[in-house]
């Protein structure tokens, strides 16, 4: 997963500067540098929740700020990038950029950032203690269904975040057009570190302006929402004043949250319907008679299962399209497009945060690894919620599943746990986390998905999932040796050859099976508000018989390293 983290460090530049002769300052507005200005800035930035934040307005001179503008977007190419975290288009490097007649005035202006002046004056006013002269700053552009998701910035040293912001000044930027700073405070009751599950503020890409705000572990959460705008991309430079040393607790920073490993291992039910069978024995004509009055006949045919057995052999995977019968599946359908209309959803977004949450519906995660809505039946009657807690429970926990799985994958399953869950459009999502990773056993996951596609498969709605353009994929991804991310590519995509290790689409009635390996991660990609409507899924996994040895003793005789046993 350090792919994700490391990703973020690669978006920018850590070039040190040489030692500076004097700087020009006229780029920036005076006024702001004035003692009444950074006095008056100083407590507006105190005073902000749900952490320090400010905003400067203008930051520089118009001028200048748009000759600027037109500097950028005449001369900087754009590389896309995408992975569970963020998607958006990156700038080359703004560091290292020397005295280059096409950047003329970016190169005054970062120069002037970067000052010793107004390295104090920021310094004074957030009451952050001196910062040094590394120069760490990169531009990039969001275009729309670009975003970056969660997290507090804390990486090394650095000790302010800053955004200047060029978007398009021809009109004026709305909260409809998205692209917003979101900002999360501190969850109520909740452990140090753990971010509220909706932002508690916001703040809009403004054209000439500055937003800027003081980076603590676990506190500074903060993420760019969605750009919704069409043809009107958010085009900014990001960057960061360091200190001298790290922060202090930065075990409760992202990145460390994100890589540590679980602490307790979840919980697997034992619980089996109709157990009476060993799960280890052959699929009977009793099995396939219960099985046939949910799944598609055509996964009951004993040719089709050795096909299936075959396939999941040769790559630890399989995807079954159409799997349960049209009968069980179409009412889940109609109930998806129904409550999908019902909450607004397939509209214009954004959307609000609370939309759908009631009828058994609860917000799950903390934004920074993962944000969606997760279904408990308790006597509640949501139409789409009660159907698929009804599959999970009569057929996905049943012993005469588990046979066929059996059938299907050659592996036992043991014990089994599982949820049913719904990504909203605009607003959900997972992350790849080492939390994730199995203890040492390999576990079975076994995914059914239900997505509004349209009438076929032919449907302009179906297109857009299988594009991934619209996210809702679920990926798999894994780990080298010394833990980092062994999938290096700059888009996660399901049909992206050197992406991660199994990437499966969106799609309705649709069933995968993956066996995950330990050093093996999950995530399901942020449902863009332009998707079709929302990703709603039966999540199982189930405990299985791992496999003995090749050669007896073989763990004794050779200590593992570090990280040993990931999926290459």
């Amino acid at each position: 997963l350090a792919q994700v983290c490391l990703s973020l460090e690669g978006m920018v530049s850590t070039h040190e500067d040489p030692k500076r002769r004097k700087v020009d300052l006229s780029p920036l507005n005076q006024e702001v540098l004035t003692p009444t200005g950074r006095e008056q800035l100083r407590e507006k930035f105190a005073g902000a929740k749900p952490f320090p934040h400010g905003v400067i307005a203008p930051i520089c001179e118009e001028e200048a700020f748009s000759a600027i503008n037109e500097e950028m977007k005449e001369g900087l190419r754009c590389t896309f990038k995408e992975s569970d975290l963020f998607k958006l288009y990156q700038t080359q490097d703004l560091s290292g950029m020397q005295d280059d007649p096409q950047f003329k005035g970016l190169i005054q202006l970062r120069n002037a950032i970067y000052s010793e002046t107004f390295r104090a004056f920021i310094s004074e006013v957030a009451q952050c203690g001196p910062l040094t002269d590394r120069v760490d700053l990169a531009a990039s552009t969001y275009t729309d269904g670009c975003h970056l998701l969660c997290h507090d910035d804390v990486i090394g040293t650095r000790k302010i975040s800053f955004i200047l912001y060029f978007s398009d000044n021809s009109e004026v930027w709305t909260k409809e057009d998205g692209g917003a700073l979101e900002l999360y405070g501190q969850q109520p009751g909740a452990p140090e570190g753990v971010p509220e599950q909706i932002p508690s503020a916001s703040v809009l890409p403004t054209w000439n302006s500055m937003a800027f705000f003081t980076v603590q572990p676990g506190v500074s959460f903060h993420a760019v929402q969605e750009v919704f705008a069409v043809e009107k991309p958010r085009l900014s430079v990001q960057g960061w004043f360091h200190a001298a040393e790290p922060p202090a607790k930065a075990t409760l920073a992202t990145l460390a949250q994100i890589t540590a490993m679980a602490t307790k291992v979840p919980d697997f039910s034992v619980n089996w319907s109709a157990p009476e069978v060993p799960l280890s024995a052959a699929l009977s004509a009793e099995d396939k008679a219960f099985l046939s009055q949910w799944m598609d006949d055509q996964y009951l045919q004993q040719e089709n299962l050795e096909a299936i057995s075959a396939r999941f052999e040769q790559d630890s995977s399989v995807e079954l399209r159409s799997f349960l019968k049209e009968s069980r599946a179409a009412p889940v359908a109609e109930a998806v497009r129904a409550r999908d209309v019902k909450d607004g959803f397939g509209g214009t977004p954004p959307y609000p945060y609370d939309t759908g949450v009631g009828e058994g519906w609860k917000l799950s995660g903390v934004p920074h690894l993962g944000r969606n809505l997760n279904f408990e039946a308790n006597g509640v009657t949501d139409a789409v919620g009660t159907q698929m807690t009804d599959i999970k429970t009569s057929l996905f926990e049943t012993a005469a599943f588990g046979r066929w799985l059996k059938a299907a994958t050659s592996l036992t399953c043991i014990g089994h746990r599982g949820e049913v869950r719904r990504f909203r459009p605009g607003l959900d999502y997972t992350v790849a986390t080492h939390g994730q990773m199995t203890q040492g056993d390999s576990v079975l996951d076994c995914t059914w998905t239900m997505v509004y596609a349209g009438a076929d498969d032919q449907s302009d709605e179906q297109a857009l999932w299988d594009t991934g353009e619209v996210g809702g994929f679920e990926a798999y991804i894994g780990t080298d040796e010394s833990g980092e991310s062994a999938q290096a590519a700059e888009v996660y995509r399901a049909d992206d050859d050197d992406g991660p290790l199994v990437s499966i689409h969106a799609a309705p009635n649709n069933l995968s099976l993956v066996m995950r390996d330990q050093g093996t991660m999950r995530f399901v990609k942020y449902v863009s508000g332009r998707a079709p409507g929302s990703r709603f899924d039966i999540s199982q996994v189930y405990s299985i018989e791992q496999p003995e040895s090749s050669e007896e003793g073989e763990e004794d005789d050779e200590p593992e390293s570090e990280g040993e046993g990931a999926e290459q």
